[in-house]
């Protein structure tokens, strides 16, 4: 029983229990065309109106027996149709038994009709990759259809082919790969196509390459000409797929010296591969046929441990090796009426924590006067939602006082936040008086001068004027804890809960929100404490962060407390293992490249996740922000110590991260590495990728010397392992 045969007998059998209204068994196209066309047509889209095939339904197809009935009327109707995208697009997406009748029954369909959807790249919705993975895949139907004689297999194989150099993405370029031994082809059908093969080495995407690979390497008649003239791509995919490259060219080299020019233009691609061994054979090869100039040429690019073994020197003569400066809290100035034009200018190109509260500042010790010295850059229509809050705030400032109660009506009172700024714009709008707020920061790291603060806090006739919410996040805010001499913020707290920020009594904590860590300013710095805090400890703040929030908010909050951001998102970078994990946005490690809080140890941990995370752009983020601010932030020995308590971490994903780190500071990384693997265990999977990391940047740095635990450690690998090799190497070259 084939496969048709399986699927109409397990509808005979289940037919009470589908969704399908008009199947019997053994019906003929004909009767299937009367009892098709004998539905209703439903608007929301099972059965659509087959005489608007223009309709977004039917373009797009998401469910329902479309195409059947557009076929149907074909046939039987004389219903003309073009034969177009929309058209195909309809039969690609048509899907269960519908689809699998047409097949057995509709010759016109299986002979022509079929084959313009393998040079149909598809939609969103509707592709031969999306089909197998959501719904009634086509593979199992062609398989079918081939075995029975019902489908020209020669044509087939042909697109299937075809198909991988016609620049489809790779995740629809795939199924074809995937499925094209599903017809197991002979060797004779595949050396007939290894021209298609061959030009689908060059399609730029890595499961093609290794896919065409592969199916080149089994052949025993080989059009060594082709493969030659495309090597070089393959030898810029996988390290597995470039050595079986070479292994080709070697044997290819020892049967054909007219050959060899053109062999070594192919193989001079292996020198600049990531992998050592692909750059140790490509040279080996390249020597063997008398091109060691090529290898020379590319001096340069090779890897200073590659530079070493091959040409025999060091490759650092060009590499700074200097280390970054540590940066210190620099002072920040009040705005002036002479400079808050431009500086707003600059605040609305590139929002910064910092500045935002600057700008806030200003305006409430401005009144009025500062709609006219910002007219030239208040925006003339409501900011969209993404545009920032420095242009909500302005565009507020430039409403009329009813307006603006009527506009934000529905987030008052509950949005605290943004009651707090509407009462600078009532200042602005001239409904207050000017004053004096407590909590702008006097330095780039988001504090508050203790000195300072105690001025600010004297031109207040009346500590009743004081805002509370003002003198609290001044507190939080205070370069030097001390308690508080407001009277208005003893032992109070700030959260955030509901997707907004709330400043709130700890007795009046958002119940609807999770239980998150709290944080306490006391005279010893911030303590972390669970939600059975101490009560009688000072100042509060419930992590306020969210990857979701604008980014000026989140660090508005407590600027300078910025391990309150990583202790809670830290927890969204360890390993999952549902089988739909949350993808994070690369945000998550951009707020540490904005935010203006002093970096600590748990900084740097936070950090070493990230860079072990499985989305590469957060691990590119991650190995930026460690070769800059990391390294002026916090020492290398202080980072490897928060890194080597990280559990379940690849450390091939470190390696690749640090890699990438060394192209910008290769001696902190180098630093980190010295510090980071005596710490680690030997077995570990992937040691060996750091411990060559490290050689290289030793080499790249110039360093000789070993530190003693380094050395201890390195010392005790033996035998022929990787890891014991690149551990030699590096002891050798220390002597």
């Amino acid at each position: 029983m084939n496969y048709f045969e399986q699927v109409f007998e397990y509808m005979d059998a289940n037919y009470q229990k589908t969704v399908i209204h008009w199947w019997r068994p053994g019906m003929t196209l004909e009767e299937a065309h009367k009892a098709i066309r004998a539905l209703p047509i439903d608007s929301e889209g099972w059965i659509e109106n087959p005489t608007q095939p223009e309709q977004e339904g039917w373009r797009q197809y998401r469910r329902g027996v479309t195409f059947i009935q557009i076929r149907m009327r074909e046939l039987f109707e004389g219903y003309e149709i073009e034969h177009g995208d929309p058209y195909f697009i309809g039969l690609m997406g048509q899907g269960g038994v519908e689809r699998d009748f047409l097949l057995w029954h509709d010759a016109e369909l299986r002979e022509e009709l079929i084959w313009p959807l393998f040079s149909l790249e598809g939609t969103q919705v509707v592709s031969f990759a999306n089909m197998e993975k959501y719904s009634s895949g086509w593979a199992r139907p062609l398989v079918a259809l081939v075995d029975e004689g019902m489908l020209d297999r020669d044509r087939l194989l042909d697109e299937m082919l075809k198909a991988l150099s016609r620049g489809f993405p790779a995740y629809r370029v795939r199924w074809f790969t995937q499925h094209y031994e599903d017809f197991a082809p002979t060797e004779a059908e595949t050396t007939a196509r290894q021209h298609l093969l061959t030009a689908a080495l060059g399609s730029g995407i890595g499961s093609t390459t290794t896919f065409a690979l592969k199916q080149l390497s089994s052949l025993t008649e080989l059009d060594q000409d082709g493969f030659v003239a495309a090597a070089s791509h393959a030898l810029g995919g996988t390290k597995a797929t470039a050595i079986t490259a070479l292994k080709m060219l070697e044997k290819i080299v020892s049967e054909r010296d007219d050959l060899a020019t053109e062999i070594a233009d192919a193989v001079q691609t292996g020198l600049y591969h990531s992998h050592d061994d692909v750059v140790r054979r490509s040279a080996k090869l390249l020597h063997t046929l008398g091109k060691g100039d090529l290898v020379d040429a590319a001096s340069d690019t090779l890897s200073p441990a590659m530079a070493l073994e091959l040409l025999g020197h060091r490759n650092s003569e060009d590499t700074p090796a200097a280390e970054a400066e540590h940066i210190e809290a620099q002072p920040v100035t009040p705005w002036t009426d002479e400079d808050a034009l431009f500086r707003t200018r600059e605040l609305l190109a590139s929002e910064d924590a910092v500045a935002v509260t600057l700008l806030v500042a200003w305006l409430a010790e401005t009144g009025p006067r500062a709609l006219e010295i910002l007219k030239p850059v208040i925006p003339k229509h409501e900011p969209r939602q993404h545009d920032g809050a420095v242009r909500w705030l302005l565009f507020q400032c430039n409403r009329t006082p009813a307006e603006v109660a009527e506009s934000n009506a529905p987030w008052r009172p509950d949005d605290i936040r943004r009651e707090s700024l509407l009462r600078v714009v009532a200042i602005v709008h001239g409904q207050a008086p000017t004053r004096t707020l407590l909590s702008t920061p006097t330095d780039t790291f988001g504090r508050v001068d203790n000195e300072e603060f105690a001025r600010r806090l004297a031109t207040y006739a009346n500590p009743q004027d004081i805002w509370q919410d003002d003198a609290i996040l001044a507190h939080l805010r205070l370069v030097d804890f001390q308690e508080d001499s407001t009277g208005l913020a003893p032992v109070q707290g700030v959260q955030a809960g509901c997707h907004r920020f709330l400043w709130s009594a700890p007795e009046d904590r958002c119940t609807e929100c999770n239980e998150n860590r709290i944080w306490v300013r006391t005279a010893q710095g911030w303590i972390g404490q669970n939600a059975n805090h101490d009560e009688a400890l000072p100042y509060l703040i419930r992590s306020p962060f969210s990857a979701t929030h604008l980014a000026t908010e989140r660090a508005i909050v407590a600027p300078s407390c910025l391990d309150a951001y990583t202790y809670d998102m830290e927890r969204e970078l360890n390993p999952r293992t549902e089988s739909y994990p949350v993808v994070l946005k690369p945000d998550i490690v951009d707020v540490l490249a904005w935010h203006p809080g002093e970096w600590s140890p748990h900084t740097a941990r936070f950090l070493g996740k990230a860079m072990a995370y499985d989305d590469p752009e957060v691990r590119a983020g991650a190995a930026e922000l460690l070769s800059t601010k990391l390294a002026s932030a916090i020492s290398a020995e202080v980072a490897a110590q928060e890194w080597a308590q990280i559990e379940g971490v690849i450390l091939g994903r470190w390696a690749a991260s640090l890699a990438d780190a060394a192209t910008l500071n290769p001696v902190f990384v180098r630093d980190l590495l010295t510090f980071l693997l005596p710490q680690l265990d030997r077995k570990t999977r992937d040691i060996a990728k750091l411990i060559e990391l490290l050689r290289n940047v030793r080499l790249q740095t110039g360093q000789r010397d070993v530190d003693k635990q380094l050395l201890e450690w390195l010392s005790e690998y033996k035998g022929k392992t990787k890891a014991a090799t690149a551990a030699a190497a590096i002891l050798k070259e220390a002597k």
